[in-house]
């Protein structure tokens, strides 16, 4: 019976390592995508992107290059965009630091999304962030956290469309609503 229990501990402890072992191998697995850069003084380069969609691929950019061979490394300020398939994603300072942002809608107001990470003392995560672009250059940051008074917030931000503004106060749009506010505002714009 002492055997039994055991060898069965030993086999839940080898299975514990393996599961692990893969956990940890995807954490830190690379995924390397086909893409352009575009450099600030216009030059391009065509090589493998590093890209997992996770906070630091926000914060700067690895790719191999395909001529060379060499692995480089890009912070925002380096870059005019670049580009993923058919995603792209430009620098943008936030508060004090500029990060990577992928461009989901490109229209007069354009909205861009964003991975960072958020440490307290209790977790570690990656939280997705998205930005309203105005046409004059002024943004509003628009986090996922219940905590972000998205009411407030983002009814103030749109105050130049007293319509829209209602909408989103009264809370006819929400968080969710991200893309039908833009498409209102937009319209609004339009026949402003």
């Amino acid at each position: 019976m002492k055997k039994h229990l055991i060898l069965s501990i030993s086999l839940c402890l080898l299975l514990g390592l393996n599961v692990k072992g893969q956990f940890l191998k995807n954490i830190f697995k690379s995924y390397y995508v086909k893409g352009v850069v575009v450099l600030k003084n216009g030059d391009t380069i065509r090589g493998d992107i590093n890209f997992s969609n996770s906070s630091s691929d926000y914060q700067f950019l690895v790719m191999r290059d395909t001529l060379n061979k060499e692995k480089l490394r890009y912070h925002p300020q380096d870059l005019s965009y670049f580009q993923i398939d058919s995603m792209f994603f430009y620098p943008k300072l936030l508060k004090r630091d500029s990060v990577f942002m992928q461009l989901l809608l490109n229209d007069s107001l354009k909205i861009y999304k964003y991975r960072y990470l958020v440490t307290t003392g209790y977790y570690t995560a990656t939280e997705t962030s998205f930005v309203f672009e105005k046409p004059d250059g002024t943004n509003l940051q628009v986090l996922s956290s219940k905590l972000f008074p998205f009411k407030k917030r983002v009814g103030e931000f749109f105050k130049d469309d007293p319509e829209l503004s209602e909408k989103i106060l009264n809370k006819t749009y929400k968080y969710d609503d991200l893309y039908v506010i833009a498409n209102d505002y937009n319209a609004w714009l339009k026949k402003k």
